[in-house]
């Protein structure tokens, strides 16, 4: 059986990605058939036993494992979410320039980013204080991750294509460079809502809130 480690998703996806560009019939079909197969290698993976005994031993270790005995699972979780958050946002904003990243850079700025966010959303109800900047933040990083995205899909619509790049393909090219304008304003947006998770932006909160 397939290995559910081994991309099969990520593989069939990037081609249900650059299927929905302008393509010749041959091309097309070609990779159409490409596509199928991919997709059978997903359901083998999701069908084997090695991705079964996975779910079964998640499942096992988040209901029975040995961590929830300890003495760290006893201890409030906003002191090791605050850290992780701190970490997490580190790795999104520690380079400014989008535009001098290379693809893999800024891949990697996106996965980190999608990690941010969905971080965020599940510990939404730590941070009370902070609604209206959360909802700043959320959008900034959604915008983020959606810029990073569109880049990542051209950069890999260009390592799948079999045929020459056409200007729309090319680096530099204006579909690219309206998408690094996006990114760079999305990061610019996430950087002026910054890390309201942090006690210090509490107490700015709390000044805020008295204020108004």
């Amino acid at each position: 059986a397939c290995d559910p480690r081994q991309g099969h998703i990520p593989g069939a996806r990037n081609l249900d990605v650059y299927l929905e560009r302008h393509l010749d019939d041959q091309e097309r079909a070609k990779l159409t058939r490409k596509r199928e197969k991919a997709y059978d290698e997903v359901i083998d993976a999701m069908n084997s036993h090695k991705f079964r005994r996975l779910l079964i031993d998640l499942v096992g270790w988040v209901a029975l494992g040995a961590w929830r005995s300890g003495k760290a699972s006893a201890r409030p979780v906003e002191s090791f979410a605050i850290g992780r958050l701190d970490r997490l946002w580190d790795s999104v904003t520690s380079d400014i320039d989008i535009a001098s990243m290379d693809e893999d850079r800024r891949h990697r700025v996106r996965i980190q980013g999608k990690k941010l966010r969905y971080a965020l959303e599940f510990l939404h109800d730590l941070f009370p204080h902070a609604r209206e900047t959360e909802k700043r933040f959320a959008s900034a990083v959604e915008e983020l991750q959606e810029s990073l995205g569109k880049l990542n899909d051209m950069a890999t619509a260009r390592a799948i294509s079999e045929v020459p790049a056409n200007d729309g393909w090319l680096i530099g090219s204006i579909e690219e460079r309206r998408h690094l304008v996006s990114a760079e304003q999305a990061l610019r947006e996430l950087k002026r809502a910054g890390p309201f998770w942090r006690p210090d932006a509490r107490v700015h909160a709390g000044h805020e809130e008295a204020l108004a």
